[in-house]
């Protein structure tokens, strides 16, 4: 008895693991969302202020260079965000397996522990990437934050 319940502390420390990666790819998955919104909005304010403007004056210039930086930097976020995803996939994917192989290894009695050892040190490694990644997105959306908060001052400014 005391065997199996080693077999299944084992196991359940994985699966723990897998409910903070299901919360952690929810989230992702609630940002990407709403890049993805964001960058339709202003594609649909870009082409609107394309067709409406054939002579680019002032205002109207720094706000078609506003929205057009904009679009960039928000493809770039949508980038690193989708990056993250299929890494929290696969770090998911890892964790998975490696409930099913500490059952298989201990039903067949094979002394290789060393896969879930190797499939662990893959998994965590997986997470630190996907660490850096959502530490750099959530940097540019800061920096995409101060330069939004730039164009509405200078233009509050002038009006």
């Amino acid at each position: 008895m005391s065997d199996t319940v080693d077999v299944l502390s084992a196991m359940i420390t994985p699966a723990v693991m897998i409910s903070a990666y299901g919360s952690l790819i929810l989230t992702t998955h609630q940002r990407l969302g709403k890049i993805t919104d964001r960058i339709r909005q202003d594609a649909g304010h870009f082409r609107n202020f394309k067709k409406n403007n054939k002579e680019w004056e002032g205002n109207d210039k720094a706000e078609y260079e506003y929205l057009k930086h904009q679009l960039l930097f928000d493809a770039k976020r949508a980038k690193l965000l989708q990056r993250t995803m299929t890494c929290l996939y696969l770090t998911l994917g890892i964790f998975l397996t490696i409930i099913v192989v500490i059952g298989v290894l201990e039903v067949m009695q094979l002394p290789i522990g060393w896969v879930v050892i190797l499939l662990g040190i893959s998994g965590a490694i997986l997470f630190f990437i996907v660490s850096i990644i959502l530490i750099r997105e959530s940097r540019l959306g800061l920096k995409d934050v101060d330069r939004e908060m730039d164009f509405i001052t200078r233009e509050y400014k002038q009006n």
